[in-house]
């Protein structure tokens, strides 16, 4: 187990052919190359997938973040 930035205990994902479905921003942050704060941003302007809501926390759907890249992170208006 892991403890992310609030303090949560997040399972580490130890089987490398398993994908994790959602990710904590800091994982968004270091597959994308990108700041937390450019997540957050874009994310809240649109930029870029949304995260979901799961009881306080916002993670994003791993695939949704994969797609994105591969599309070239488009913007809102591109899409």
């Amino acid at each position: 187990m892991i403890t992310d930035k609030a303090g949560a205990t997040v399972e580490q994902v130890t089987d490398p052919g398993m994908t994790p479905l959602l990710v904590p921003v800091g994982k968004v942050a270091q597959l994308t190359g990108l700041g937390e704060r450019t997540i957050w941003r874009l994310s809240a302007s649109g930029g870029m997938p949304a995260p979901v809501q799961v009881g306080s926390r916002r993670l994003w759907r791993f695939a949704d973040v994969q797609a994105w890249v591969r599309a070239g992170c488009p913007a809102a208006q591109e899409k």
